[in-house]
């Protein structure tokens, strides 16, 4: 097989190739040496994406349960990508956050270390959920990072800095002020958008939605979308993520008993008003590689083809947290702007 150059290193001409230089990380989805590329731009990849068809396991790997500080790796709950850093964004229940470098090369998961561990709020019990980054404003450089943090017991968005210190609070959006309601009954899943600031959705619908299977993602700007719930079991919003400033994806889970489906959706937030609901695309992530009570809890892109997904330990005999890589795949159709 052929090799090509990208970004001074050598890949090969299929698959997803990730190298480490001086100032991070290159990916590139490779599709011979004439379609060889890093990164587009968000714009690019706005436009050119089309309907989601597929979500394949590229690989799984068990995260190292020994991090700086001393911490342990355990009960993690979610994930966020942080682009000016390279480094994928960790938080546990206790709201232990973690900044972690992947190496990925062709489709493998090579290996994840810990750069960095610090827990949030040190004096105060919080039960995390989910974590986001908002990036810094245009012309600052990473320092200007910031971490947005679900605190599902206190029913508030924690804000930290790039390094995990605690620089605030932010109000939830005005729908899920009163979300706060015991162990997995609160606000689950985030994500950061440039123009509606905090999106956030509980992990179950409430009345009346719950009876007619719909979830809703409220925004802080006061703007909300509904989606209708995948049938057959139990349905709960994990994770989300924003590809861009249209298309968020979820990670929805069906419970059925012992039974877990994992599930991803992608929301066109131009196109899934509150008063007239969505059915979004969703394709179920093959769970052959995982062993049955591995509990995905964590959503990331590194692009808007490759992702991460990460399991919660929290309730297994023999602790591990997996971390799954997954690639994305689209139908023909490109959906207009």
């Amino acid at each position: 097989m052929s090799a090509c150059v990208v970004g001074g290193g050598a890949s090969s001409s299929r698959g997803f190739h990730a190298r480490r230089v001086a100032a991070g990380w290159v990916l590139a989805a490779v599709a011979g040496c004439a379609g060889a590329a890093a990164l587009v731009s968000p714009a690019t990849a706005q436009t050119a994406l089309a309907p989601l068809t597929r979500a394949e396991v590229l690989d799984v790997m068990v995260m190292p349960a020994e991090l700086p500080g001393g911490h342990k790796l355990r009960e993690v709950s979610g994930l966020a990508w942080d682009k000016a850093a390279h480094q994928l964004v960790s938080v546990s229940d206790r709201g232990l956050l973690v900044r972690w470098m992947l190496d990925i090369d062709r489709g493998r998961l090579v290996s994840a270390w810990p750069v960095q561990a610090r827990v949030l709020s040190p004096r105060s019990r919080l039960n995390a959920e989910s974590v986001d980054v908002i990036p810094a404003a245009a012309g600052a450089d990473s320092k200007g990072v910031r971490l947005l943090v679900i605190d599902e017991k206190r029913n508030h968005l924690l804000l930290a800095d790039a390094q995990g210190l605690p620089a605030g609070t932010l109000p939830l959006p005005a729908p899920l002020a009163n979300a706060a309601g015991g162990e997995g009954k609160g606000v689950e899943a985030i994500a950061w958008h440039a123009s509606h600031g905090a999106l956030a959705a509980r992990q179950w619908p409430e009345p009346p939605d719950a009876a007619a299977g719909l979830h809703r993602i409220h925004a802080a700007d006061g703007r909300s979308w509904a989606l209708r719930a995948t049938p057959g079991a139990r349905s709960s919003i994990k994770a989300m993520h924003l590809l861009d400033e249209r298309r968020l994806l979820l990670l929805e889970k069906l419970s059925d008993g012992a039974q877990r489906q994992v599930l991803l959706r992608e929301v066109d937030l131009h196109a899934c008003p509150a008063s007239t609901p969505c059915n979004p695309p969703s394709v179920a992530i093959d769970r052959n590689r995982f062993q049955p009570e591995d509990n995905f809890e964590g959503l990331a892109c590194v692009d808007p083809d490759l992702c991460v997904i990460v399991s919660d330990d929290g309730r297994m005999a023999q602790a591990r947290t997996v971390l799954a890589l997954l690639r994305l795949g689209r139908g023909q159709r490109a959906v207009p702007p």
